[in-house]
């Protein structure tokens, strides 16, 4: 599987996750979301939010922000 495909693969995976009526199926699971009115609100609050957490992320690069551990490695390295 090339990278491009790995990607594809990833946006079709959060997709499929994150549409409403998937969220809706979910919910139904009386062992976890819907054992107490609390945890299923916390279920319908935090579902939209994590949507949008994962599309943010999607394409980061993690580890080259000047504060990383590879950026101050090279900058011991150099002085």
């Amino acid at each position: 599987m090339s990278p491009d495909e790995l990607t594809e693969a990833c946006w079709e995976c959060r997709y499929r996750w994150n549409r409403p009526g998937t969220i809706f199926k979910r919910m139904w699971d009386f062992k976890t979301h819907l054992s107490s009115p609390y945890r299923l609100g916390v279920y319908l609050v935090y579902n939209p939010l994590y949507g949008k957490e994962a599309y943010k992320k999607q394409g980061m690069r993690f580890g080259l922000r000047r504060n990383s551990i590879k950026h101050r490695l090279q900058a011991r390295s150099t002085s």
